[in-house]
């Protein structure tokens, strides 16, 4: 009966070790809320969503999204601006609270980050210099020729997407619509 009540009591404990934490962590509510702040991540280049006016101040429509946020939740906003692909390492590693940037959601994003139900829909398009539509291009197929290039902006679904069905033409990425 001891040894049963050993092993009883060392199961509860075991278990009792691997419940706590997850009753013990602040959840990220209760951090803004303490903290008085909502630290919001975001990516300045895609306009009407999140870019800078000619007064260098965040405005778009996410931007307006997060002050929405902040006035509900009766704190003050911090809005952080991330190259592209540093938002989400900034968001895992607890740098900023959210993300509030036009983010695709991809089932790799969806990994690491817990999304909202989407807001907006967007869909992939492709601009291409006159004298390639004079040519005859007619589909983004015909540009797949090694003498073309496609700049896209890095780490998005665009680039992605360029990366995985340009086989023959030069991917470019940029950041940041530099």
């Amino acid at each position: 009966m001891k040894k049963y009540c050993a092993v009883c009591l060392w199961i509860l404990t075991f278990c009792c070790m691997l419940i706590t934490p997850a009753f013990c962590a602040d959840s990220t509510y209760d951090r803004i809320k303490s903290r008085g702040k909502l630290v919001v991540a975001t990516s300045p280049s895609y306009f009407p969503f999140e870019i800078y006016n000619k007064e260098n101040e965040l405005i778009g429509y996410d931007i307006d999204v997060a002050r929405f946020i902040a006035k509900e939740l009766d704190v003050e906003l911090e809005l952080i601006p991330f190259e592209w692909d540093g938002i989400v390492p900034a968001l895992t590693t607890k740098k900023v609270d959210v993300i509030i940037a036009c983010m695709n959601i991809t089932e790799e994003r969806s990994k690491v980050v817990s999304f909202s139900k989407p807001y907006f829909t967007a869909d992939l398009g492709l601009l291409i210099n006159e004298k390639y539509k004079q040519a005859g291009i007619h589909s983004w197929r015909d540009l797949d020729l090694q003498d073309i290039k496609i700049a896209v902006m890095q780490g998005t679904t665009a680039h992605f997407y360029a990366e995985k069905y340009f086989e023959k033409a030069q991917v470019v990425p940029f950041v940041n619509g530099s």
